[in-house]
């Protein structure tokens, strides 16, 4: 099974060796074109603690490793969220990390209001039994910014990419006309025809203490844990199927909504 690894680039630079000897892709978390917008993007426990200097060392060391071996694996790309904090910034953001990178995903933001939120709570508990809480944490508005300038923003990417011949910018979901970015970021229930999970059968996700989720975003419905069941066990388990079979024959739940399992595949 392809190993792809998401992280927030602390320690990678030091891992390098390990990381192109298992990884298909590495996705680094990058916020910002430096450490004034990155690091408050991103704080660390510490004041101290900066995280765009990890962020830089990994794109560098990973990239001149590659280079040096002459490999094309892993894929080396960034991951960043258009927000109204870096929204001004996302094209010296790009220009940052295509140096180094082989594509580079925006998200438009994953996101939940508080009516949506009660609503899954209630449809995840009437399939699975018991109440999720991690969708809490997602709760915000994005809506107090210009949400056309990312389609701009984003042209102007594709330009860059398109002189370049390299590193071609992917926004996900994909939207054409700013009156879709639009209602992405104000109508939580607008799904743009993304209506059928496919990650549920493609991906297991492992969190740092082991337990392994099929969602992408959303980890309250455990399948096993890394450190005790087999990979082929949980795959193909009871809590497994039973899950794919609730997304599946009963649709997304309310979270699906604003999930990279749903509209980034």
């Amino acid at each position: 099974m392809p190993i792809s690894l998401v992280s927030n680039a602390t320690n990678i630079a030091r891992r390098a060796d390990d990381i192109l000897e298992t990884c298909k892709i590495i996705y680094l978390s990058v916020d910002g074109p430096n450490e004034e917008i990155h690091n408050t993007q991103r704080p660390g426990v510490s004041e101290n603690y900066d995280n765009f200097k990890d962020v830089k060392a990994a794109l560098e060391t990973l990239s001149a490793e590659k280079e040096k071996r002459n490999i094309s694996f892993p894929y080396i790309i960034p991951l960043s969220c258009v927000t109204m904090y870096n929204i001004d910034e996302v094209v010296d953001l790009y220009k940052f990390t295509s140096q180094y990178a082989d594509a580079q995903i925006f998200y438009l933001t994953w996101w939940i209001d508080s009516q949506s939120a009660q609503e899954h709570t209630e449809d995840f508990e009437k399939r699975f039994g018991f109440k999720p809480q991690t969708h809490y944490g997602w709760i915000g508005t994005w809506k107090d910014f210009d949400h056309g300038v990312i389609l701009d923003r984003f042209e102007e990417m594709e330009n860059l990419s398109n002189e370049q011949r390299r590193c071609p910018p992917i926004m996900m979901p994909r939207l054409n006309t700013k009156g879709e970015i639009q209602r992405y970021y104000t109508d939580h229930e607008q799904t743009f025809g993304y209506n059928q999970c496919v990650s549920i059968y493609m991906t297991m996700e492992i969190d740092s203490n082991g337990d392994v989720s099929l969602c992408r975003d959303y980890h309250d419905y455990i399948i096993g844990n890394i450190k005790t069941d087999k990979v082929v066990d949980m795959w193909n388990n009871q809590k497994a199927m039973k899950f794919r079979q609730s997304v599946s024959n009963d649709g997304p739940m309310p979270v699906c909504r604003r999930c990279c399992g749903l509209m980034g595949f």
